[in-house]
């Protein structure tokens, strides 16, 4: 089995410094051909690349080998990988968790649950988490919408938007007017 490592995937990677060895192992392409129920070509898509021009903008490969270069990756930092290592025990202990591995060893750490992360955001900034985490997004993508000279839907969907109607009315409702009108003040 096999994963499709697509745009903002690819640039994660790409600020991680693993995108090359991703493509080296993989297969890359940037257009997508449409075939009809006869097996005919119907059309192509050229997909936007969001780490370079002469890059691939998405790369399948193997689950093995993307877990080879994300273990190699992480042992290179220090990291102690255990593989096949299931969680066989959760205990809460104060404010730290406990978990017991099915190796047999034991690991603490601080825990934050999910509603008190929501709590803290709500108290500080007046919002959840991922409605700070869509503004941030939001504000990123109208200061390339305001500083490049590319089409909405091109930037939008470097940014990984796949809904651009839906993505308007985020914009609209955030800064009270249309990516397209923000496109047009450049």
């Amino acid at each position: 089995m096999g994963l499709c490592l697509t745009g903002p995937s690819l640039r994660a990677l790409d600020e991680l410094g693993l995108s090359d060895a991703c493509l080296a192992e993989g297969y890359g392409m940037s257009t997508i051909t449409h075939l009809a129920v006869n097996g005919e070509p119907a059309g192509e898509v050229q997909l936007p690349g969001l780490i370079g021009a002469r890059r691939p903008a998405t790369v399948g490969i193997a689950r093995p080998v993307l877990h080879r270069i994300l273990c190699a990756e992480a042992e290179r930092c220090g990291v102690v990988v255990r593989q096949r290592a299931t969680v066989a025990a959760v205990d809460q202990e104060g404010a730290l968790v406990r978990v017991r591995l099915s190796d047999g060893s034991v690991r603490r750490s601080r825990c934050w649950w999910a509603r008190t992360l929501s709590s803290a955001f709500r108290s500080r900034l007046g919002l959840s988490p991922m409605s700070y985490v869509r503004n941030r997004r939001l504000d990123r993508i109208r200061e390339d919408i305001l500083t490049s000279t590319d089409p909405v839907g091109t930037i939008a969907y470097r940014w990984g938007v796949s809904h651009l109607g839906r993505f308007a009315g985020d914009c609209r409702a955030r800064f009270a007017e249309l990516p397209s009108d923000t496109a047009a003040r450049r």
